[in-house]
């Protein structure tokens, strides 16, 4: 597995893992990310600021699979440049074809015939493979539906003979499973089941999110007495049914605590209000912040 770095985009700086599991509060947040890693890998734009510790985000290095959604899922065996099935295939040409030279040479020689025949002597050079040639010329239509373990099969084919290379995956777990086990493979998973000891990274301003630092946040920070249980109890009920929204009003102490006091670190910018039951104590807090 790839060993914690840093993600670093323009002057933000979060540690990754082999897998992370992303916490955001609007999808867009999770599609400028992706689009990030897109431009530079994909769209080769080279003036972005985007590495992954000391070494920039590029096309040479990195290969980028999207397998958020099942339209991304459908993309990924079509054949056309940059899908699974393309890079599959043109890896397993290129492994498995022994005599790549003879072959360029037979196919050169081949069309110089008939081009000398036009009365003109010509030498052919070309620098690109003549299997890359081929095989982009190619249309390609699975007489059957793919089966997700094959999806699997050329996911680990591509990336144990991409060993030179460090592969991006922006997943959805609760849609699909990969086995993404791999020591050059860094994984980006967006469900929205939250698992506090999984949840890694708080999207809507690059931080990493880890449960002790926020108790302990919390706990330096709280009111009224601090039960542990009851707050990891409304913290997961923040996050679950709380965090992505815009507006709410709160009707429990310890949610609200919550809820105002992580706004303020993570500022997330939530308008929050709550109803009259809610302790004087706690009112006078929210009023000093």
């Amino acid at each position: 597995m790839i060993l914690i770095k840093e993600l670093i985009i323009n002057d933000n700086i979060v540690l990754i893992d082999s897998n992370n599991h992303l916490i955001y509060q609007h999808y867009n947040e999770i599609l400028n990310l992706y689009k990030l890693f897109d431009d530079s890998i994909n769209e080769k734009i080279k003036d972005l600021n985007i590495k992954v510790g000391d070494k920039k985000i590029n096309s040479k290095d990195y290969i980028l699979y999207n397998f958020m959604d099942i339209q991304s899922i459908l993309e990924c065996i079509k054949y056309k440049k940059g899908s699974l099935l393309y890079d599959y295939v043109n890896t397993y040409l290129l492994d498995n074809i022994v005599n790549i030279d003879e072959l360029n040479n037979y196919i050169k020689n081949y069309f110089c015939t008939y081009l000398n025949n036009c009365g003109i002597d010509f030498q052919i050079n070309s620098s690109d493979n003549v299997i890359k040639i081929f095989s982009n010329s190619l249309e390609l239509i699975p007489f059957i539906n793919v089966p997700i373990e094959k999806i699997n099969l050329m996911f680990k084919y591509i990336t144990q003979n991409n060993l030179n290379k460090t592969i991006i995956v922006f997943i959805n777990s609760d849609n699909f499973l990969l086995d993404l086990n791999f020591e050059n493979v860094i994984i980006f998973d967006v469900s929205r089941k939250i698992d506090f000891y999984k949840n890694n990274i708080l999207i809507n301003n690059l931080t990493n999110l880890d449960i002790n630092i926020v108790l302990d946040y919390l706990e330096k920070s709280w009111p009224i007495q601090f039960n542990k249980n009851i707050v990891l109890y409304w913290l997961k009920y923040y996050f679950e049914y709380c965090f992505s929204l815009s507006a709410m009003t709160i009707s429990n102490n310890e949610l609200l605590i919550i809820a105002i006091l992580l706004n303020k670190e993570y500022k997330l910018n939530q308008k929050i209000n709550y109803s009259n039951n809610i302790s004087n104590i706690i009112k006078s807090f929210i009023a000093s912040l």
